[in-house]
């Protein structure tokens, strides 16, 4: 009996500490999870506001991308600095170039038709500025930084908490609890509806929501920007016994590596010096649930030699963390089907947050009526 009656107490003040925390958090956590949501997909939604910029009607063969990028910087009068050659052969290829003159750097990031060189946009697209709100609103809530970024990050090692104290509080006494903890009752009021809806969301978004907090709040503890292909002097990874490409072009290249890794998306990155960086080419492949983690190729950049074949299994640990770090709270560790999960995860945290607080609202409610009773009794 005194088993259970310390059970019980500690469930009590678990539920207190769920429900103080959750008012304390809500606003923010609701604030947080559908700027996040809405994030996840700046792509796609830029995409379809601009479908003339983004999209080209499909052909039989591109163009050389040697040519391509040749009319780019002439048109421009501006260095490449990277080429990205999208899955979809519908998709328009993504050009930035670099410009120096006396009065600085300046860089112009064009959209181009792959199969006919044809400028379809350039500089920042339609939806730019309305994602520069969303991610201010999503990583300060449009607060000065200093004030919104710890904030946030609070939040996020907060929602974790209450995630976690969720589930404890969810768990059945009994397994035949467990039916009535998966679904929502209808019928038996107004609160008690409400209740389930918290709860059955919770645990149906349970795991993506527990990723982006956790994620979320590895932020708090510093960069944790990490890429996959960062630059590299040609000293450090030059193999004397590698040969060049017999047809020494962009285009032989991209062909090599996208036939080697068997992937279908294409990001080459020039390097400002060829005599000692390395370009670098990523290759991912284009399907529904594709690996983030691309393949990455360095070559000489000179004479086109293959000087270093790496992938998310050859980083170190540090790196393999930050990668998936970053990863997994943009969405896309596994392509479109990801960050679909993880949206409906968003979601799911912003409907957890509003049935949270409701909830609150009426327990006080409640409690009021009843010390209202209690007095007219007295």
């Amino acid at each position: 009996m005194k088993k259970r009656f310390d059970a019980v107490l500690a469930r009590k003040a678990w539920r207190q500490i769920h429900y103080t925390l959750g008012w304390i958090c809500s606003a923010v956590c609701a604030i947080v999870c559908v700027t996040g949501g809405l994030y996840l997909f700046r792509d796609e939604l830029g995409r379809a506001v601009e479908p003339e910029r983004y999209y080209v009607e499909a052909r039989a063969e591109r163009m050389p991308l040697d040519a391509l990028v040749e009319a780019l910087e002439r048109e421009w009068n501006a260095k490449a600095e990277t080429v990205v050659i999208p899955a979809d052969p519908r998709r328009a290829a993504r050009i930035l170039l670099r410009r120096e003159n006396e009065r600085g750097k300046t860089r112009i990031l064009c959209d181009a038709d792959p199969y006919t060189g044809k400028i379809t946009g350039a500089g920042a697209d339609k939806s730019t500025p309305f994602f520069k709100v969303v991610r201010r609103w999503h990583t300060r809530l449009n607060l000065p930084k200093h004030i919104g970024r710890p904030l946030v990050d609070i939040c996020s090692g907060v929602m974790l908490f209450l995630l976690l104290t969720g589930l404890r509080l969810w768990l059945p006494q009994k397994l035949s609890g467990l039916k009535a903890r998966l679904t929502v009752k209808w019928t038996g009021g107004a609160k008690r509806a409400l209740f389930d809806l918290h709860n059955a969301v919770g645990i149906y978004t349970f795991v993506p929501l527990v990723i982006l907090s956790a994620t979320g709040a590895y932020f708090a503890f510093g960069e944790v920007h990490s890429d996959f292909a960062p630059r590299l002097a040609l000293a450090d990874a030059q193999d004397a016994s590698a040969k060049p490409l017999e047809e020494q072009s962009l285009d032989a290249l991209a062909r090599f590596c996208l036939d080697d890794a068997n992937g279908r998306a294409f990001k080459a990155s020039f390097p400002r010096n060829p005599k000692t960086q390395a370009l670098s080419v990523e290759v991912t492949g284009g399907g529904f649930w594709s690996c983030a983690a691309p393949t990455v190729y360095y070559w000489n950049a000179e004479d086109y030699t293959l000087v270093k074949k790496t992938g998310f299994r050859d980083m170190t640990p540090r790196g393999k963390l930050r990668a998936l770090v970053r990863e997994c709270h943009m969405g896309g560790i596994f392509g479109t089907g990801s960050k679909i999960i993880f949206c409906l995860g968003c979601l799911g945290g912003f409907a957890l947050a509003l049935t949270g607080l409701w909830l609150a609202v009426l327990k006080s409610g409640s409690g009021t009526s009843k010390q209202k009773d209690s007095a007219e009794s007295a």
